[in-house]
């Protein structure tokens, strides 16, 4: 527990039951209640040489007096899926995923998962008659109005060319099963995926990061953007690799949440490849005061700091030696201090199946 005032955060493995969990990267996490998960789908590690080890099942796993228990199968998504997203919906009592990609395609159906009845489960797929989005995957998708699923970006097939990745903005309906193209009044962010992204207020998209590849070469972001889903216009809050404002390093595959209470929004961990090497980050920043950054436009205000993390054990100790990314992160509390729970990812060609707790203090 951090004491009062603390102006670190810290970061704690979390126990767990010894079965039930496989490491993983490219899966999602989600949380029904505030003691119950869901892990699906995700990338393990091969069985066969050469060929991607990528699952479709789907793990149920509770969080009692700070352990997570009860880890079982819960059902399979229809097909294999990494790099997909996945929502839960009060609404309709379900989760809903999204894209992603296996062995064989990139995919553009859609999985409903009622979280109490394993046998309630359906696939939406493609159709004639309406407008849909590109097959992708490394794109985000975030909840708005308690019955939409916004979809930003991602990358649509196995080619590394720049019309690869995609910069558009969709929105899906789970109780009309309609999707809408969102079409902005002014100029999109750049195409990209593995970006992170977050809605404010059910209003403000925010995405950052990500990348891209021109010519085999891959390039990587730090900038922030905004869209506005009452006026449909893009702001850029902090350009790329803008040397004024932004400290953050160029990075893809990192978490990324809100804190309501202390009016910020937080960006952790991640990785970068500069050809040669691949670097797996363990930091994690913030920009505050987004209530007046977003509806007063002061930009001036719009700036990262660095968050200082401290660990508590052996193993978060080792987990900021390594870095992290592809991990997913969800929140668990938004009072006094920020909780997020992190499962998963990837550091140094090791793939984790491990539970950490990041603990926010006031910023």
């Amino acid at each position: 527990m951090l004491s009062k005032g603390a102006s670190r955060a810290e970061l704690s493995s979390v126990k767990k039951s010894k079965n039930g969990t496989t490491p993983l990267q490219g899966h999602s996490f989600v949380s029904a209640d505030s003691s119950t998960f869901f892990i699906l789908g995700g990338r393990t590690h091969s069985t066969t040489k050469g060929l991607r080890n990528i699952l479709s099942e789907t793990i149920k796993c509770s969080l009692k007096d700070g352990s997570i228990r009860s880890i079982e199968k819960f059902t399979s998504l229809d097909v294999p899926r990494h790099n997909h997203t996945s929502l839960f919906f009060e609404c309709i009592n379900s989760i809903v995923t999204f894209g992603g990609s296996n062995t064989t395609s990139y995919l553009n159906s859609i999985f409903v998962m009622n979280v109490n009845n394993q046998k309630d489960s359906k696939v939406i797929n493609v159709s004639k008659t309406m407008a849909w989005p590109k097959v992708r995957h490394g794109h985000t998708a975030n909840i708005y109005k308690k019955d939409q699923m916004i979809v930003f970006g991602g990358k649509k097939d196995f080619g590394t060319a720049a019309n690869s990745y995609l910069n558009d903005l969709w929105s899906f309906n789970v109780t009309t099963n309609e999707w809408e193209e969102i079409k902005s009044l002014n100029s999109a962010p750049r195409e990209r995926c593995w970006h992170s992204s977050v809605i404010y207020k059910d209003r403000f998209l925010l995405v950052s990061g990500g990348f891209f590849t021109v010519d085999r070469s891959e390039f990587y972001l730090n900038d922030l953007w905004s869209f506005d889903m009452e006026t449909k216009l893009w702001t850029c809050l902090i350009e790329n690799n803008d040397s004024k404002s932004c400290i953050v390093k160029q990075r893809n595959r990192s978490g990324m949440v809100l804190s309501q209470t202390q009016d910020a929004l937080i960006i952790m961990f991640g990785n970068y490849f500069d050809g040669k090497r691949n670097s797996f980050w363990n930091d994690a920043f913030y920009v505050k005061n987004l209530d007046d950054i977003l509806y007063s436009n002061n930009l001036e205000k719009c700036y990262w700091t660095k968050l200082e993390i401290q660990a508590s054990d052996d193993a978060s100790n080792t987990f900021l030696k390594e870095g992290r990314a592809h991990m997913t992160a969800v929140l668990l509390s938004n009072e006094e201090t920020t909780q997020v729970l992190l499962f998963g990812g990837e550091s140094k060609k090791q793939r984790h199946d491990t539970f950490f707790k990041l603990e926010i203090p006031q910023l």
